[in-house]
């Protein structure tokens, strides 16, 4: 893979979108509050988050626009990053709410008006405390010796502190002799990471896209797909108990790339769903979706994200399309009309497109990051806030399938990685760094055998710092199987430590990050375009205390059942291992 020039600056100013812009008004100020209910909570409650935004001249409720739900980040920071951001709501009536699931602890949020042409942005801060103690797992491996007997045991608490670990001490417990206490032994610090599990959900055929979104405002994500061959969405709510139940409703022709958010301003999420020369938008209630407006579209489309780009304070869509991107502005009521900008020479009809929006210049203004397929570079598409776009280009090298965005070194800075597709069956996640127009080459982590590799960020254990996840696989007979990666960061600036590696189903694609277990915590989804099914990988961060007991053999012939029990401490909760035999002797 063609390595990428370590300096770029943006280039080739074209105005983009040919909408007329507005003479400029002053903007009215405004003032966010935000609290929370419950509070405090119990561990694994949920509690609503409800900002109130007000006009600072009358004290008038500011009646549309967007407010994003943030956790402030480990520097202290407010500027709402996308691996900080909860989720997002339309402003109605002067208020916006959103449900979640805070981390054990005193969790300070904030909550963020991106403000309109009427209105000023504004943001507020609160703090909620969660009452609880961390969940641990205890367990034994494997005994050494004849007697006495090595027995090794780790207890694993699920955490997101990087300092606090289980302490105290762990006993071993014959359960075959009136839960006899055989041994101690203290415990000591072991390694931060994660832990995640996988479970298999099917949907229609060919499953192109994928979105992750609380459609039934219960705090948990769920999650749909458009499905290509059956011309379907298949989608999955969250319910009690931490399952899903499925529906199903038909759309468009040959459906491609969906994206969620409230498009008619009603307060509940819902999906745009494109094909060949239509969007149609799915109107969502909360427990389902129905049939909603359908908008002329392009020829045809591979990836789509929603914001408003044109500061009237409702949702509209930047698209992907084989040639070039577009932007679709929204009515609030679920119809978009199309604006066609034009870019020389862009190419993104690759597989598994994507395109991703953020503030890189720091003007309160969407801007729009698109790959540029075989042509090797990246588009930024700098917003005016009018619905008019700048565009400039890097030269990444390779072609240049999916985009992501995140605040990689806490700089308050948005950058991005791209997803690679290199020769020789090689691939990479490459990363660069933003400073207001300006972008730099910082690191490119290589997967082996990555032919079509589609990122997403997320903050999968929970320090506060952006992490990488990934799917690839090779489309040519014989190829590489599918996998999929998590590359967590260090806790510096550019470092990330070597991947947390899983199988997913064939061709995966469109991974996309959220809560999907309803413990608090991020976890990855992935469409399976030729397995037919999503992947959810549940992730959960972890610190683990190690011990080891010196264990004498038990008294009495045959065969004894002992496990490792931990009482907890003052942060952890208790936990046992389940039983492993040791033989034990009579006694003289």
């Amino acid at each position: 893979m063609p390595i990428p020039s370590s300096y770029a600056r943006l280039a080739w100013a074209l105005p983009l979108v040919c909408v007329a812009a507005a003479p400029a008004v002053a903007q009215t100020t405004t003032s966010t509050s935000l609290f929370a209910s419950p509070n405090p909570v119990q561990a694994g409650g949920k509690i609503t988050l409800t900002a109130a935004v007000t006009a600072n001249l009358g004290g008038i409720k500011v009646s549309a626009g967007t407010v994003d739900f943030c956790r402030v980040d480990v520097t202290g920071s407010t500027q709402c990053s996308p691996t900080d951001r909860i989720g997002s709501a339309q402003v109605i009536n002067g208020q916006a709410s959103l449900v979640t699931i805070p981390y054990i602890g005193q969790p300070r949020y904030v909550a963020r008006y991106r403000g309109t042409k009427q209105y000023s942005a504004s943001i507020s801060q609160y703090q909620v405390t969660v009452n609880g103690s961390f969940p641990t797992q205890t367990s034994i491996g494997t005994p050494t010796g004849s007697g006495p007997y090595t027995l090794p045991v780790t207890v694993t608490g699920i955490t997101q502190s990087t300092t606090t670990y289980p302490t105290g001490q762990i006993s071993i417990i014959d359960t075959s002799n009136n839960n006899n206490v055989l041994a101690t032994a203290l415990l000591t610090k072991g390694q931060y990471g994660i832990q995640s599990n996988q479970q298999i959900y099917p949907v229609g055929t060919l499953p192109n896209s994928l979105v992750a979104s609380d459609f039934n405002r219960d705090g948990v994500t769920d999650f749909a797909t458009t499905n290509k061959t059956s011309n379907n969405i298949t989608a999955y709510f969250s319910q009690a108990g931490g399952t899903f139940f499925q529906q199903t409703y038909n759309t468009l022709s040959s459906p491609y790339p969906i994206a969620s958010a409230d498009f008619n301003n009603d307060g509940y999420i819902d999906l745009a769903v494109g094909a060949p020369g239509k969007i149609a938008v799915h109107i969502g209630f909360g427990s389902g979706f129905q049939s909603g407006p359908v908008s002329v579209g392009a020829s045809d489309f591979a990836a789509m994200a929603p914001g408003d780009f044109n500061l009237d304070g409702n949702i509209d869509l930047a698209v992907v399309s084989s040639t070039a991107p577009e932007i679709y502005l929204g009515d609030g009521t679920g119809k978009f009309t199309a604006v066609y900008p034009s870019i020389p020479g862009n190419d993104t009809s690759e597989f598994a497109a994507s395109i991703d929006v953020g503030d890189f210049n720091k003007d309160n203004h969407l801007d729009v990051i698109v790959p540029g397929g075989t042509a090797g570079n990246v588009w930024i598409l700098f917003g005016r806030g009018d619905g008019n776009l700048d565009a400039s280009r890097i030269v990444i090298g390779g072609t240049t399938e999916t985009v992501a965005v995140a605040d990689f070194d806490l700089d308050g800075n948005l950058d991005f990685v791209a997803g690679v597709k290199g020769t020789n069956g090689e691939g990479g996640a490459v990363i660069w760094q933003g400073n207001g127009g300006v972008f730099q080459h910082r690191e490119t982590l290589p997967i082996a055998n990555g032919r079509n590799v589609s990122v997403t960020v997320g903050d999968f254990n929970a320090d506060g710092w952006a992490d990488i996840g990934e799917t690839d696989y090779s489309a040519d007979a014989g190829g590489s199987p599918s996998q999929a990666q998590i590359f967590l960061a260090t806790g510096q600036p550019w470092g990330f430590k070597p991947p947390f590696t899983f199988a997913p189903g064939l061709w995966p694609r469109s991974p996309v990050v959220g809560d999907f277990n309803g413990d608090g915590f991020s976890d990855l989804a992935i469409a399976n375009a030729h397995s037919n099914n999503v992947t959810v990988a549940t992730v959960q961060p972890t610190i683990t205390a190690k011990a080891t007991a010196s264990v004498p053999v038990p008294a009495g012939a045959g065969t004894h059942n002992v496990l490792a029990r931990y009482p907890g401490d003052s942060r952890f909760a208790a936990s046992e291992s389940s039983t492993i035999p040791l033989t034990g002797k009579t006694q003289p």
